[in-house]
């Protein structure tokens, strides 16, 4: 098996500021933003976000892989046919 292996380097830093989300409970700041996948590859998005219980609707996640790592306090997932993901404290995948 052949394997490739790809070099980059770093295009720039960003110091992105924190924004109001998608309530005005929600703060995030985004790390990764959306819209240039050629330049963030493999990544889709990288969002930091702080939030109280409840803030977030259901949405959907379809086509991409989520990962949560919490910092502080726990988080209660769900998804939009009622499953279910435990608390969690660390990192999760839903």
């Amino acid at each position: 098996m052949n394997v490739t292996i790809l070099q980059r380097s770093v295009a720039r830093i960003d110091r992105p500021t924190v924004q109001t989300g998608m309530t005005p409970e929600h703060r995030v700041r985004p790390l990764i933003p959306p819209g240039d996948p050629k330049a963030t590859d493999p990544f889709l998005l990288l969002m930091e976000d702080w939030f109280p219980r409840g803030v977030f609707d259901r949405h959907p996640h379809r086509g991409m892989e989520t990962v949560t790592y919490v910092i502080d306090g726990r988080l209660d997932h769900y998804d939009n046919y009622g499953n279910k993901a435990h608390s969690c404290r660390g990192m999760c995948n839903g």
